[in-house]
Protein backbone atom coordinates (compact mmCIF):
# COMPACT_ATOMS: atom_id res chain seq x y z
CA UNK A 1 0.00 0.00 0.00
CA UNK A 2 2.94 2.30 0.61
CA UNK A 3 4.03 2.96 -3.25
CA UNK A 4 0.70 3.02 -4.37
CA UNK A 5 -2.15 5.78 -4.05
CA UNK A 6 -4.43 5.65 -1.13
CA UNK A 7 -8.17 7.01 -2.01
CA UNK A 8 -10.32 8.07 0.57
CA UNK A 9 -13.97 7.50 0.09
CA UNK A 10 -17.21 7.48 1.67
CA UNK A 11 -20.17 10.57 2.16
CA UNK A 12 -19.52 14.22 2.56
CA UNK A 13 -19.04 15.27 6.17
CA UNK A 14 -17.11 11.18 6.82
CA UNK A 15 -13.32 13.07 8.00
CA UNK A 16 -11.74 11.97 4.31
CA UNK A 17 -9.77 15.33 3.81
CA UNK A 18 -8.96 15.65 8.16
CA UNK A 19 -8.24 11.98 7.73
CA UNK A 20 -6.08 11.95 4.46
CA UNK A 21 -3.99 14.80 5.62
CA UNK A 22 -2.91 13.19 8.67
CA UNK A 23 -2.20 9.80 6.81
CA UNK A 24 -0.39 11.72 4.47
CA UNK A 25 2.03 13.02 7.03
CA UNK A 26 2.16 9.83 8.53
CA UNK A 27 3.17 7.37 5.68
CA UNK A 28 5.46 10.45 4.21
CA UNK A 29 3.27 10.96 0.72
CA UNK A 30 1.71 13.98 -0.50
CA UNK A 31 -2.05 15.10 -0.05
CA UNK A 32 -4.84 16.01 -2.54
CA UNK A 33 -8.08 16.60 -2.29
CA UNK A 34 -10.54 16.24 -5.50
CA UNK A 35 -13.21 18.75 -4.96
CA UNK A 36 -10.21 21.21 -4.15
CA UNK A 37 -8.35 20.11 -7.35
CA UNK A 38 -11.51 21.07 -9.66
CA UNK A 39 -12.22 23.96 -7.58
CA UNK A 40 -8.70 25.04 -8.57
CA UNK A 41 -8.84 24.52 -11.84
CA UNK A 42 -12.23 26.31 -12.53
CA UNK A 43 -11.34 28.88 -10.01
CA UNK A 44 -14.79 28.18 -8.77
CA UNK A 45 -16.14 26.88 -5.51
CA UNK A 46 -17.93 23.49 -5.68
CA UNK A 47 -21.10 25.40 -4.53
CA UNK A 48 -20.42 28.26 -7.86
CA UNK A 49 -20.15 24.84 -10.40
CA UNK A 50 -23.60 23.37 -9.17
CA UNK A 51 -25.58 26.85 -9.08
CA UNK A 52 -23.99 27.66 -12.76
CA UNK A 53 -23.62 24.76 -14.52
CA UNK A 54 -25.85 21.65 -12.62
CA UNK A 55 -24.54 18.59 -11.47
CA UNK A 56 -24.20 16.49 -14.74
CA UNK A 57 -21.41 18.98 -15.33
CA UNK A 58 -19.15 18.72 -12.02
CA UNK A 59 -19.49 14.70 -12.45
CA UNK A 60 -17.90 15.50 -16.10
CA UNK A 61 -15.04 17.33 -13.97
CA UNK A 62 -14.82 14.86 -11.59
CA UNK A 63 -14.06 11.84 -14.45
CA UNK A 64 -11.53 14.66 -15.97
CA UNK A 65 -9.78 14.38 -12.19
CA UNK A 66 -10.06 10.75 -12.14
CA UNK A 67 -8.33 10.75 -15.28
CA UNK A 68 -5.41 12.69 -14.22
CA UNK A 69 -5.09 11.19 -11.35
CA UNK A 70 -4.57 7.83 -12.84
CA UNK A 71 -2.21 9.09 -15.53
CA UNK A 72 -0.31 11.27 -13.68
CA UNK A 73 -0.49 11.07 -9.70
CA UNK A 74 1.68 8.58 -8.06
CA UNK A 75 2.47 7.48 -4.53
CA UNK A 76 -0.51 9.77 -2.71
CA UNK A 77 -3.07 9.71 -0.20
CA UNK A 78 -6.25 11.14 -2.43
CA UNK A 79 -9.10 12.65 -0.74
CA UNK A 80 -12.27 11.70 -3.11
CA UNK A 81 -15.90 13.70 -2.99
CA UNK A 82 -18.69 12.19 -1.83
CA UNK A 83 -20.07 11.74 -5.64
CA UNK A 84 -16.34 10.46 -6.89
CA UNK A 85 -17.90 7.44 -6.72
CA UNK A 86 -20.09 7.69 -9.69
CA UNK A 87 -16.35 7.61 -12.12
CA UNK A 88 -16.04 4.20 -10.90
CA UNK A 89 -18.79 3.75 -14.21
CA UNK A 90 -15.84 5.04 -16.69
CA UNK A 91 -12.64 3.80 -14.59
CA UNK A 92 -12.92 1.69 -11.74
CA UNK A 93 -11.31 3.47 -8.66
CA UNK A 94 -8.47 0.36 -7.62
CA UNK A 95 -6.51 1.73 -10.97
CA UNK A 96 -5.93 4.86 -9.44
CA UNK A 97 -5.03 2.98 -6.29
CA UNK A 98 -6.02 1.45 -3.04
CA UNK A 99 -9.53 2.06 -2.28
CA UNK A 100 -10.40 3.25 1.42
CA UNK A 101 -14.49 3.23 2.64
CA UNK A 102 -14.28 5.57 5.98
CA UNK A 103 -17.50 4.13 7.29
CA UNK A 104 -19.80 6.57 9.62
CA UNK A 105 -23.31 6.15 10.28
CA UNK A 106 -25.42 9.30 8.71
CA UNK A 107 -26.41 10.59 12.10
CA UNK A 108 -22.94 11.12 12.97
CA UNK A 109 -21.86 12.98 9.76
CA UNK A 110 -25.33 15.76 10.48
CA UNK A 111 -23.57 16.17 13.86
CA UNK A 112 -19.94 16.56 12.60
CA UNK A 113 -21.32 19.15 10.44
CA UNK A 114 -21.53 22.98 11.22
CA UNK A 115 -23.97 25.50 9.44
CA UNK A 116 -21.26 26.59 7.40
CA UNK A 117 -20.21 23.18 6.44
CA UNK A 118 -23.47 22.37 4.87
CA UNK A 119 -23.66 25.65 3.55
CA UNK A 120 -20.66 24.55 0.84
CA UNK A 121 -22.47 20.88 0.19
CA UNK A 122 -25.37 21.62 -2.33
CA UNK A 123 -26.50 18.31 -2.39
CA UNK A 124 -26.90 18.77 1.41
CA UNK A 125 -29.73 21.13 1.26
CA UNK A 126 -32.33 18.67 2.47
CA UNK A 127 -31.69 16.61 5.07
CA UNK A 128 -33.82 13.83 3.63
CA UNK A 129 -32.51 13.90 0.51
CA UNK A 130 -29.20 13.90 1.79
CA UNK A 131 -30.18 11.06 3.79
CA UNK A 132 -31.27 8.96 0.68
CA UNK A 133 -28.57 9.78 -0.87
CA UNK A 134 -26.46 8.43 1.45
CA UNK A 135 -28.53 5.02 1.77
CA UNK A 136 -28.11 5.32 -1.94
CA UNK A 137 -24.09 5.54 -1.98
CA UNK A 138 -23.30 3.24 0.66
CA UNK A 139 -23.96 -0.28 -1.49
CA UNK A 140 -21.67 1.68 -4.11
CA UNK A 141 -18.96 2.52 -1.32
CA UNK A 142 -18.69 -0.84 -0.04
CA UNK A 143 -18.84 -2.59 -3.74
CA UNK A 144 -15.50 -0.39 -4.77
CA UNK A 145 -13.74 -0.44 -1.56
CA UNK A 146 -10.46 -2.35 -0.86
CA UNK A 147 -10.89 -1.85 3.16
CA UNK A 148 -13.47 -0.24 4.78
CA UNK A 149 -12.64 1.03 8.30
CA UNK A 150 -14.80 2.93 10.89
CA UNK A 151 -14.84 6.73 10.25
CA UNK A 152 -15.95 7.43 13.60
CA UNK A 153 -13.02 6.66 15.76
CA UNK A 154 -10.53 9.05 16.35
CA UNK A 155 -8.17 10.15 13.34
CA UNK A 156 -5.41 8.07 14.95
CA UNK A 157 -7.35 4.90 15.20
CA UNK A 158 -8.65 5.24 11.60
CA UNK A 159 -4.89 5.72 10.24
CA UNK A 160 -4.21 2.65 12.50
CA UNK A 161 -7.26 0.78 10.75
CA UNK A 162 -5.99 1.39 7.45
CA UNK A 163 -2.47 0.46 7.90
Amino acid sequence: MLNKNILLIGFMGCGKSTVGRALSKRVGKYFLDTDNLIESSENKYIKNIFELYGENHFRNLELECANWLKSSVKSSVISCGGGFIYVEKYIKLSEIGDVIYLDVDFEQIVKRLSGAEIDKRPLFKDNSKARELYEHRVALYKSVATKIVDGSKTVDEVIEQIL
